[in-house]
Protein backbone atom coordinates (compact mmCIF):
# COMPACT_ATOMS: atom_id res chain seq x y z
CA UNK A 1 0.00 0.00 0.00
CA UNK A 2 1.46 3.52 -0.89
CA UNK A 3 2.18 5.45 1.82
CA UNK A 4 0.42 9.00 1.74
CA UNK A 5 1.06 12.35 3.20
CA UNK A 6 -0.81 15.21 4.91
CA UNK A 7 -0.27 18.56 5.71
CA UNK A 8 -2.03 20.24 8.84
CA UNK A 9 -3.11 24.03 9.21
CA UNK A 10 -4.42 25.57 12.52
CA UNK A 11 -7.98 27.73 12.18
CA UNK A 12 -10.20 29.26 13.81
CA UNK A 13 -13.86 29.33 13.17
CA UNK A 14 -17.01 31.25 15.23
CA UNK A 15 -20.54 31.10 15.72
CA UNK A 16 -22.90 33.25 17.66
CA UNK A 17 -25.01 29.48 18.12
CA UNK A 18 -22.42 27.54 19.54
CA UNK A 19 -19.09 25.52 19.74
CA UNK A 20 -19.76 22.93 17.63
CA UNK A 21 -20.89 25.29 15.10
CA UNK A 22 -17.95 27.22 14.97
CA UNK A 23 -16.21 24.11 13.93
CA UNK A 24 -18.77 23.29 11.08
CA UNK A 25 -18.38 26.11 9.81
CA UNK A 26 -14.40 26.70 9.35
CA UNK A 27 -14.28 23.22 8.18
CA UNK A 28 -17.25 24.19 5.73
CA UNK A 29 -15.00 27.51 4.50
CA UNK A 30 -11.69 25.37 4.17
CA UNK A 31 -13.43 22.65 1.96
CA UNK A 32 -13.97 25.28 -0.90
CA UNK A 33 -10.52 25.77 -1.12
CA UNK A 34 -8.62 22.70 0.30
CA UNK A 35 -9.23 19.09 -1.19
CA UNK A 36 -9.80 15.61 0.64
CA UNK A 37 -10.20 16.90 4.37
CA UNK A 38 -9.49 14.27 6.59
CA UNK A 39 -9.22 14.72 10.25
CA UNK A 40 -9.97 18.13 12.62
CA UNK A 41 -8.51 17.97 16.12
CA UNK A 42 -10.03 20.49 18.30
CA UNK A 43 -7.04 22.35 19.77
CA UNK A 44 -9.19 25.10 22.19
CA UNK A 45 -12.66 26.22 22.52
CA UNK A 46 -13.19 29.89 24.03
CA UNK A 47 -15.86 32.32 24.08
CA UNK A 48 -16.52 36.32 24.10
CA UNK A 49 -18.54 37.60 26.85
CA UNK A 50 -20.73 40.54 27.22
CA UNK A 51 -23.08 41.53 29.51
CA UNK A 52 -23.11 37.68 31.57
CA UNK A 53 -23.88 36.23 28.29
CA UNK A 54 -21.92 34.66 25.65
CA UNK A 55 -22.13 36.37 22.96
CA UNK A 56 -19.57 34.46 20.66
CA UNK A 57 -17.98 30.47 20.67
CA UNK A 58 -14.90 30.22 19.18
CA UNK A 59 -13.10 27.21 18.62
CA UNK A 60 -9.48 26.86 17.52
CA UNK A 61 -8.64 23.12 15.15
CA UNK A 62 -6.07 21.43 13.46
CA UNK A 63 -7.49 20.60 10.39
CA UNK A 64 -5.08 17.79 8.27
CA UNK A 65 -5.80 17.48 4.22
CA UNK A 66 -3.90 14.55 2.17
CA UNK A 67 -1.07 15.99 -0.06
CA UNK A 68 -2.10 15.38 -3.97
CA UNK A 69 1.09 13.79 -5.45
CA UNK A 70 0.59 13.77 -9.04
CA UNK A 71 -2.09 16.11 -11.52
CA UNK A 72 -4.66 13.98 -12.88
CA UNK A 73 -4.42 14.08 -16.67
CA UNK A 74 -8.04 15.16 -17.43
CA UNK A 75 -7.31 18.42 -14.69
CA UNK A 76 -6.35 21.68 -17.06
CA UNK A 77 -3.13 23.05 -15.46
CA UNK A 78 -1.58 26.21 -16.42
CA UNK A 79 1.12 24.99 -18.44
CA UNK A 80 -1.55 23.37 -20.93
CA UNK A 81 -3.74 26.36 -21.26
CA UNK A 82 -2.68 28.86 -24.36
CA UNK A 83 -3.61 32.31 -23.87
CA UNK A 84 -3.47 34.13 -26.78
CA UNK A 85 -1.85 38.01 -26.03
CA UNK A 86 -4.03 41.27 -26.76
CA UNK A 87 -2.13 42.25 -29.71
CA UNK A 88 -2.97 39.26 -31.83
CA UNK A 89 -6.94 39.27 -31.02
CA UNK A 90 -6.76 42.78 -32.02
CA UNK A 91 -4.90 41.96 -34.91
CA UNK A 92 -7.19 39.03 -35.69
CA UNK A 93 -10.25 41.47 -35.67
CA UNK A 94 -8.93 44.02 -38.72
Amino acid sequence: MPESEYDIVELVGTSEKSWEDAVQSIISQAAKTIRDLRIAEIVRLDARIDNQKIVLYRARIKLSFKLETKVEESEPTAKKIAVEPKAKKAAKKS
